[in-house]
C-alpha cells in the first residue's frame, strides 16, 4: 500500500466495522482490498489484535511486537485520530440560568466511542512499546514453555519415552498424535483439541503449525491473532471457533463463529503475492496443495471434535452378532485369527451370544483388536469380562489360558493357569520400570467348574493402586510406586497370549484360551465396587446391567 490516503480508506472501514457501521456492500469493499493487497490483510490483523488487546480492562497482556509492526500499529492509531476527528461534534446544552461569578462549573463532556478507544489505545500502546524495549528478555536462543497439555482421552503419543501426561507443560517443538484426542492450552489462552492422527510442532505461545491431521481451536479475545500455519497456508484468528483439517493434497478451514485470515501458499513464502481473504461465520475454504488456489467448499462442521470426548467406556465387545466393538470406534474391532474361534449362541454370561474359542493344540486362534484401548501413560484403566473355562474339544489346554492381554508389552492381562489341583485365576500388570505386579497361585479363585465367572482389573495410576476384582467381590489390592506407569502397548488380544521362548529349540510356550468369552470392556475409569458388583449381579435397582450401561444407571 503505497498511497498513505489508502491507508487511511482501509482504516475507515475497518473502524467503520468494529463499530457495527459497515454496510454489505462496504464489507465487500474491505474483502477486496484484502485479497488484492498482502500489506492489507497485515494491517487488518494488527487492527484486530489491538483491539482485543486493549477491551480487556484489568488484564495483563503481551505483544510479540517486532520492528517490522511497530509501522502498522503506530499507522492504525494515527487513523484512530483521524477516524476520531471527523466525528460529528456533541453539542452541549447550555445551562438555564447564568452562571454566578467565581463559581466552579462542573461539565461533562460527551466523549465519541471512537475518542475512548483511541485514547485507551494510544496510552497502552506506548506502555507496551517501552516494556517490549527495554524490559523483555531476549528469547531468541531459548526453548519456550509455550503452552499446557489441559486433556487428553485415549492420546497415544508417537514414540516411548518422555510422553505428555495431562498438566504437563509443552515445549517448543514438534508432537505426533498417534490416536485418541488432546487439548493444549497455549500461554496466551487459544484452546485447541488434536484429534489424532496428527502432526503438528508448536513454535509460540500464540502459534502453531499443523503438517496433518485434524484440529479445533477455540480463542478467547485475548489471544486474537492465535496462527495456524500449514504447509500450503496461513490461518489467524481474529477472535474466533475455527477448525482445520491438513493433507498432503490441502488444508481446509471451517469458521464456526467469528473471522478468521486466510492465507494460500507456504508460510516461507515472504516475498511472494499470496491469496488471501477474511472467512467469516458459517463458511469453509479449501487451499489447494501448492497454495495456488482458495476456493469455497461445503462440509459439516460436526466433522470436529470441540471438546474431549465423553471418556469412560473405550471399547466394548459384547459378542451378541460380531467381534466388533459397539462403541462405534472402528480401530476397536475385532479380527478373526485361525479357524477355531467364532460367535456362537450356544452359551453366553449377558445378551445372546459370546466368544468360543477351541484350542486344538496347533495354531492359536483368537480375536485380535489391532490398536490397543490400553494406551501407555494413561492414568487409570478398568478392564472386565465375563470367562467360562471348557476344554471343548477334550484334548487337554495348555497350562496358562488367557482371556485377555495387551501387546507387545503385558501391560494389563488376564488370564488362568495350572495350580492347587486346577485352574487359578490370576491377573498380570507389568509398568515402564520392569516392575511385575500378580497375585500368587496360592491366592488366586480356582475357575474350573463350569460355570461363568466376572473379572474385573484396575489400574489408578493416580491413586496408587491396583484392584482385582472376582465375580463382584475385591479380592486383591496392591500398591504402585510414584509416577508408576503402564508398559507401552500398541495392540490387545482377546483368547490369547503370544508365549515366550522356553529355551527349549526355540519353542514357544502355548497359552491359548478353551472355553467362552463374554462382554469384555475397558473403561478410562475406575469401576467403584458396587459398579463392578452390579455387572456381576447383572442388574440394579430393577435395571438390567451389562458393561455397556453400567455407568448409566450406577453411581
Amino acid at each position: 500500500m503505497k498511497e498513505q490516503p489508502e491507508k487511511y480508506q482501509l482504516a475507515d472501514l475497518i473502524l467503520m466495522e468494529m463499530d457495527g457501521m459497515l454496510s454489505d456492500e462496504q464489507f465487500e469493499i474491505l474483502q477486496e482490498k484484502i485479497r488484492s493487497n498482502p500489506a492489507a490483510l497485515r494491517y487488518y490483523v494488527e487492527f484486530m489484535r489491538l483491539h482485543a488487546t486493549f477491551s480487556q480492562p484489568g488484564e495483563t497482556v503481551f505483544l510479540g511486537i517486532g520492528e517490522s509492526d511497530l509501522s502498522d500499529i503506530s499507522s492504525a492509531l494515527n487513523a484512530m485520530a483521524r477516524y476520531e476527528r471527523q466525528a460529528l461534534a456533541v453539542e452541549e446544552e447550555k445551562p438555564e440560568e447564568p452562571l454566578r461569578p467565581k463559581e466552579v462549573v462542573k461539565i461533562e463532556y460527551k466523549m465519541p466511542k471512537s475518542s475512548v478507544r483511541t485514547l485507551i489505545f494510544s496510552l497502552a500502546a506506548m506502555l507496551i512499546f517501552a516494556v517490549t524495549v527495554w524490559f523483555l528478555p531476549d528469547r531468541s536462543t531459548d526453548i519456550m514453555t509455550v503452552a499446557v497439555l489441559t486433556d487428553s482421552a485415549g492420546a497415544q503419543w508417537q514414540g516411548q519415552d518422555n510422553l505428555p501426561m495431562v498438566g504437563d507443560v509443552l515445549y517448543q517443538g514438534p508432537m505426533t498424535l498417534t490416536r485418541g484426542f488432546a487439548e493444549i492450552t497455549f500461554e496466551k489462552g487459544a484452546k485447541v483439541v488434536l484429534e489424532g492422527p496428527a502432526s503438528v510442532e508448536l513454535t509460540d505461545i500464540n502459534k502453531m503449525i499443523l503438517r496433518e491431521g485434524k484440529l479445533f481451536a477455540k480463542v478467547p479475545t485475548g489471544a486474537v491473532g492465535f496462527a495456524v500455519d500449514t504447509p500450503d497456508a496461513s490461518m489467524i484468528d481474529l477472535g474466533t471457533e475455527f477448525g482445520a483439517h491438513v493433507s498432503a493434497a490441502r488444508s481446509d478451514l471451517y469458521v464456526m463463529d467469528g473471522k478468521v485470515a486466510l492465507r494460500a501458499g507456504s508460510p516461507a513464502q515472504t516475498d511472494t503475492v499470496r491469496l488471501q481473504e477474511i472467512v467469516t461465520t458459517g463458511l469453509a475454504r479449501r487451499v489447494t496443495a501448492g497454495g495456488d488456489r482458495i476456493q469455497p467448499i461445503t462440509g459439516s462442521q460436526e466433522h470436529f471434535q470441540r471438546h474431549i470426548p465423553l471418556k469412560h467406556l473405550v471399547a466394548y465387545w459384547n459378542f451378541d452378532k460380531d467381534v466388533s466393538n459397539i462403541q462405534g470406534n472402528s480401530r476397536f474391532d475385532g479380527r478373526v485369527v485361525g479357524q477355531n474361534v467364532s460367535v456362537s449362541d450356544e452359551d453366553c454370561a449377558v445378551g445372546v451370544g459370546a466368544l468360543r474359542v477351541a484350542d486344538d493344540g496347533q495354531e492359536p486362534s483368537y480375536l485380535a483388536v489391532d490398536a490397543s484401548p490400553v494406551v501407555p501413560r494413561q492414568e487409570i484403566y478398568t478392564a472386565v469380562a465375563w470367562y467360562k473355562y471348557k476344554d471343548i474339544g477334550l484334548d487337554g489346554s495348555d497350562v496358562r489360558n488367557f482371556i485377555f492381554e495387551t501387546t507387545p508389552y503385558w501391560s494389563m492381562s488376564f488370564g488362568i493357569l495350572d495350580g492347587r489341583g486346577g485352574k487359578v485365576a490370576q491377573w498380570y500388570v507389568s509398568s515402564t520400570r520392569e516392575l511385575a505386579y500378580r497375585n500368587e497361585i496360592e491366592d488366586g479363585p480356582l475357575v474350573d467348574d463350569g460355570q461363568w465367572h466376572h473379572a474385573a482389573v484396575i489400574w489408578n495410576q493416580t491413586a496408587g493402586t491396583i484392584k482385582y476384582y472376582h465375580d463382584g467381590e475385591l479380592l486383591h489390592t496392591r500398591a504402585i510406586g510414584p509416577r508408576e506407569t503402564l508398559k507401552f502397548t500398541d495392540s490387545f488380544h482377546i483368547g490369547y497370549h503370544r508365549g515366550y521362548d522356553s529355551g527349549t529349540e526355540g519353542v514357544k510356550s502355548r497359552r491359548n484360551w478353551d472355553g467362552y468369552i463374554d462382554e469384555v470392556a475397558v473403561y478410562d475409569i475406575e469401576l467403584n465396587a458396587t459398579q463392578v458388583k452390579a455387572l456381576y449381579d447383572k442388574s440394579y435397582s430393577n435395571q438390567s446391567i451389562h458393561a455397556g450401561n453400567v455407568l448409566k444407571f450406577v453411581n
